[in-house]
């Protein structure tokens, strides 16, 4: 039998840093490569790295031209290290967090929103994403949500555990509710209102699968196969969660009319 690899002091105590403040797996692993890579580029010890060596492999990724967001992880990664684990905290702001540029996002006419939802395959995914639309959820919210959360006596969704691990209220509009309504009472779920055939929670974490990236798919998908505006409007008369989408900042249309 093989002996069991043994963890480096060091990483050991990383590891405890960063779950003592309550860092997830998925980003302690990825602190964890940022302090590999940076010792392996530098040829350091990571007991011998000091801000000086942080901020020349900062300025080394940025020559490879790595977008500021990975720059950002990888100097947040480096910044705990040094302040944290190694008690190095002097010298930290040489290691900068870069401004990234922010843009102002697309927004979807409802008209385009009414045809993707209308192309979503099977009711399941056209309630989720009528929901992740109308109350602006995450798609790791909706993934996550419990028939237990909707409360519809005061007309809410409660969302638990979202980002930044803090529960927070959304307004669930009437249309909403009825299409939470026809999803329930075609699939019956009894805790999650999006699980598997199982009846597991379909959520991210360890050994889950990735909701965000799957909406994100599914979306991008009907956006270039979204069906015509004739098949669109049968489809909207048929489908109650389609009528959800009336859920819009403008007054101008009603479910109707999507």
């Amino acid at each position: 039998m093989a002996d069991t690899p043994q963890i480096h002091p060091l990483r050991q105590r990383m590891i405890e840093d960063m779950t003592l403040r309550g860092i997830n797996n998925a980003s302690q692993k990825t602190y964890l490569r940022a302090v590999r890579a940076c010792c392996t580029h530098l040829r350091r010890k990571p007991a011998e790295m000091t801000a000086e060596d942080a901020r020349a492999f900062l300025l080394h990724l940025q020559r490879q031209g790595l977008s500021i967001g990975s720059i950002n992880s990888h100097a947040t990664a480096l910044r705990f290290f040094l302040r944290v684990t190694l008690g190095a905290g002097a010298d930290i702001d040489r290691v900068p967090i870069l401004k990234e540029r922010r843009a102002l996002p697309a927004i979807l006419t409802p008209a385009e929103v009414a045809r993707i939802i209308a192309a979503a395959p099977g009711l399941k995914y056209r309630t989720a994403i009528s929901v992740t639309y109308g109350a602006g959820l995450r798609a790791s919210e909706t993934a996550s949500l419990k028939v237990s959360n909707i409360d519809s006596s005061a007309m809410t969704l409660s969302i638990e555990q979202g980002k930044g691990r803090k529960d927070r209220k959304a307004k669930l509009s009437p249309q909403l509710l009825a299409a939470l309504r026809a999803w329930w009472l075609a699939a019956r779920p009894k805790v999650w209102l999006s699980a598997s055939a199982s009846g597991v929670a379909i959520v991210s974490g360890v050994g889950g699968s990735r909701p965000r990236a799957r909406m994100l798919r599914i979306t991008s998908s009907l956006a270039t196969s979204a069906p015509s505006a004739s098949s669109m409007a049968a489809s909207t008369a048929s489908t109650p969660s389609t009528s959800a989408i009336a859920r819009t900042r403008t007054k101008r249309r009603s479910a109707s009319s999507l």
